[in-house]
């Protein structure tokens, strides 16, 4: 069963994607990992698990990629620490995703949030992908 972000990603295929970086300041350190690859494991928000599958590419610090929905991702790594972001909009209605965690070798834990509105209404919450390389 899909879960409503995964169905509004879904129906916005068709619309342009919105993406942007974190670029609050702080100290930035020089990557320690590099999360080039194809990622495959779980992501869990409201209650409900799905299958996920996300495509890396990372030059210097900067990060991209992509889903097989066609949603882009767009971070950074500092030192082990991958962040990540993305939004998505259909008309009137905008989620946006931020996640961040420690790259450990073949493995990463995401945690952050997805918030926005579905048809008007508030979707905000924790949001949590498991990742294996």
């Amino acid at each position: 069963m899909k879960t409503m972000w995964k169905f509004l990603m879904a129906a916005a295929l068709a619309i342009p994607l919105m993406c942007g970086c974190d670029g609050g300041g702080g100290d930035d350190a020089a990557p320690t990992v590099d999360v080039t690859g194809t990622w495959k494991g779980t992501s869990t928000f409201l209650g409900q698990t799905d299958s996920e599958t996300l495509s890396l590419s990372q030059n210097g610090s900067d990060v991209s990629g992509t889903d097989p929905e066609g949603l882009n991702y767009s971070g950074s790594v500092s030192g082990k620490t991958l962040t990540l972001t993305t939004s998505v909009s259909n008309g009137s209605d905008v989620l946006s995703l931020h996640v961040t965690g420690d790259v450990e070798g073949d493995s990463v834990v995401l945690s952050g949030t997805v918030s926005g509105t579905i048809e008007g209404a508030n979707i905000d919450g924790p949001i949590t992908f498991n990742l294996k390389r």
